[in-house]
C-alpha cells in the first residue's frame, strides 16, 4: 500500500476513536464538521482496516506541518477576531452576524438531526489591549 501523510485532525479522530469506539462521535471531537463527520469516519476506520494499524501513515513533512500551523494560527486569528466583533461590535447587524459566523465556524448552525449532541466552546481571549487599538471612541 502506498504510505499516506496523517494529519493531526486523523491523529486525534483514531485517538478519540480508541475513548469509546463511536466513529461518529469520534469524528466531531476530533473536529470534523457535523456534515462530513460520518463519511470521514467511515473513511478513515477503512483506510485503518486496509493498513491494519493507524500508524502505517507516514508523519507529515516539515513543510506540511509548517502549513498546518499557519492555517492554525489564521482559523484562530478569525475566530478571536469575529468574537471581538460579536463582544464589541458598534453595529448590532454586525454583532449578529459575527455570532453567525461563530455559530456555522463551530458546526452548532446546520442540518437537523434526529440524535442531540452536545458541545461546549471555551473562549480565552485577552481583549486587553487590543481594545484600545481597535477602536478610538
Amino acid at each position: 500500500m502506498a504510505k499516506c501523510t496523517m494529519t493531526e485532525k486523523m491523529r486525534r479522530f483514531f485517538e478519540e476513536y480508541e475513548k469509546d469506539n463511536n466513529p461518529l462521535q469520534a469524528a466531531l471531537r476530533a473536529g470534523y464538521s457535523p456534515r462530513s463527520a460520518a463519511s470521514m469516519a467511515k473513511k478513515l476506520l477503512s483506510r485503518q482496516e486496509t493498513s491494519n494499524s493507524s500508524d502505517a501513515c507516514s508523519a507529515p513533512s516539515e513543510a506540511e506541518t509548517s502549513q498546518q500551523t499557519q492555517s492554525q494560527i489564521d482559523r484562530n486569528a478569525i475566530v478571536q477576531g469575529l468574537l471581538l466583533e460579536a463582544t464589541t461590535g458598534e453595529q448590532q447587524s454586525s454583532r449578529v452576524k459575527a455570532w453567525e459566523l461563530l455559530a456555522k465556524h463551530f458546526g452548532l448552525l446546520g442540518e437537523k438531526s434526529s440524535e442531540a449532541q452536545t458541545m461546549t466552546v471555551t473562549f480565552d481571549i485577552d481583549l486587553g489591549e487590543s481594545q484600545n487599538g481597535c477602536r478610538q471612541d
